[in-house]
């Protein structure tokens, strides 16, 4: 199964690995055109849905800092 953000409904709040960026971002808005209002730390910027999966435990781990 392809772990995609297109096949799971992304959700506001959630933490998500962009794959471009090769980082952890934390969603801010769920657009409905297929885009969503991303973050890293401080960092806000928008992009497809299709860019993001879900984070790994791993990847959680050290965006949060732990």
């Amino acid at each position: 199964m392809n772990n995609t953000a297109t096949e799971t409904k992304i959700k506001k709040g959630h933490l998500y690995f962009h794959a471009s960026l090769a980082r952890v971002e934390r969603i801010t808005e769920v657009r409905e055109d297929g885009t969503v209002a991303h973050r890293h730390h401080s960092e806000a910027s928008v992009s497809p849905a299709s860019a993001f999966r879900l984070a790994s435990r791993e990847e959680v781990f050290a965006y949060l800092g732990k």
